[in-house]
């Protein structure tokens, strides 16, 4: 919707230079397609269509083996959730930024990993393979915490972005923070699938949601 209110299809046909408009919604839309793509990869993941095969993995559970089973998921979603959508906007993005693309996409590359590791820094199932039950939280509070998660990270994305096509040394330092929180992340995660055995049951919230 923000491409075609921008008229990207006119600008295409026509070329001459690109709006304020236009390069606004280029530079966000890598943002809200990570986000989107992220969430909807991951509860693919979650969503039991091999449920059979539940017991083969409960049966040959192995510690050194888990964090490889479990990084396969992440993978996956680091690469259908993040990549995926940086490849489909990056012609779009050269055509409308030139060079300065190639700043947007690390920036959007540095925020969807990041976005990545907080969605997945729970995650301890074999993907398809483990019960799932819908609907666990109050529903009016899923979709406001889901709608200002969005927001905030497409607006912070887009500013960070567009602060870095700057070329303020303030905006390499941030980006350098964002880098180390990736990592920082990264091995929170793999240290704790060390200790944590994997989860074949979803259960259900120990705490009762007020009405």
């Amino acid at each position: 919707n923000s491409l075609v209110a921008a008229d990207v299809a006119g600008w295409l046909a026509n070329g001459g230079e690109a709006s304020a408009t236009l390069v606004a919604s280029v530079i966000w839309a890598p943002f809200a397609l990570m986000f989107v793509a992220s969430l909807a990869v991951r509860m693919a993941l979650a969503v039991p269509i091999e449920q059979r095969a539940n017991w083969v993995f409960r049966m040959t559970e192995q510690d050194e083996a888990r964090a490889d089973q479990l990084e396969a998921a992440v993978h996956t979603v680091r690469r259908l959730g993040t990549t995926s959508p940086l490849l489909l906007m990056a012609p779009l993005e050269w055509l409308v930024l030139g060079r300065d693309a190639i700043g947007v996409v690390v920036v959007a590359l540095l925020c969807g990993w990041l976005l990545v590791e907080i969605l997945m820094k729970d995650w301890a199932r074999i993907p398809f393979t483990c019960s799932y039950i819908p609907g666990k939280g109050f529903v009016p509070q899923t979709i406001l915490t889901g709608l200002a998660s969005f927001v905030t990270f497409t607006t912070a994305g887009a500013v960070l972005a567009r602060f870095t096509l700057t070329g303020h040394p303030v905006s390499f330092a941030l980006n350098a923070i964002l880098f180390a929180a990736v990592l920082a992340l990264r091995r929170h995660r793999l240290n704790r699938w060390k200790d944590t055995p994997l989860a074949f049951e979803d259960q259900l919230p120990t705490e009762v949601n007020p009405l």
